[in-house]
């Protein structure tokens, strides 16, 4: 058949976000994860994660809720701290979104620390250079390498109602008119070419763009060169 790309499922990053970490997101449509909230969401069968504040009201029921329904349950723009992390894992968290984005940056507590110490947690990382630098970039892969998904956190013209500037200066930054980073409009291919560039072993960054998302979305049968596995390969040249 043609050649395509095959969707794997809808990452809902909002509405069960931290007002105090809400970056480029929109605060005034911010809601606690309530059953009235999130069962239309989960209803659909075609959501693969769903990114919320572990520390909102709610939070922890709507974590089970969302790992009883096959669907990721991910901390993200978020103040959790350590423990509140503790118990969202055991509630059913396994994954952090955008490493060190929307979030404190203490490595030493919340959600830094629980995704270097707790294995559970597969760490969703946007290593381009803008959103992560080279210190953050080494970091992550000597201390999670195996846990790492690369993020391209790529988005069009429009975040919501918001416009979105693409930076003319080519580091493939996206921002809203009052300058916050929005995302970027980078493709998977240049973020691990950036990855690598920052500091990632060329290795560790090809598994945390194949093998590890693929595994974290329960598809044995991508990620890797095996029999039985779908055939998508990519070329890379100097």
């Amino acid at each position: 058949g043609a050649l395509r790309a095959r969707h794997l499922g809808y990452h809902i990053e909002g509405p069960f976000l931290s007002d105090d970490f809400s970056r480029a997101h929109d605060g005034r449509f911010f809601l606690d994860p309530t059953p009235q909230h999130l069962d239309p969401l989960l209803e659909t069968g075609r959501v693969s994660i769903i990114t919320l504040a572990p520390e909102r009201a709610h939070a922890l029921n709507a974590i089970s809720a969302i790992s009883e329904a096959g669907v990721i349950a991910s901390a993200g723009h978020s103040g959790a701290t350590f423990a509140q992390m503790v118990d969202a894992v055991a509630a059913g968290l396994s994954m952090v979104t955008h490493l060190f984005n929307g979030m404190d940056k203490d490595k030493n507590g919340g959600i830094l620390r629980a995704a270097s110490e707790l294995r559970e947690l597969t760490v969703g990382f946007i290593a381009d250079g803008i959103h992560n630098q080279s210190e953050q970039v080494k970091w992550a892969f000597e201390t999670m390498s195996d846990r790492i998904a690369l993020v391209t956190d790529a988005l069009g013209s429009m975040l919501g109602d918001q416009p979105v500037q693409v930076d003319p200066h080519g580091s493939g930054g996206a921002f809203r008119a009052d300058g916050t980073l929005a995302g970027s409009t980078l493709t998977l291919d240049k973020v691990i070419s950036r990855a690598v560039a920052l500091g990632a072993p060329l290795e560790a960054a090809l598994t945390s763009a194949t093998r590890t998302p693929a595994r974290l979305l329960g598809r044995s049968d991508l990620g890797e060169i095996k029999e039985g596995a779908l055939a998508d390969l990519t070329y890379f040249s100097n």
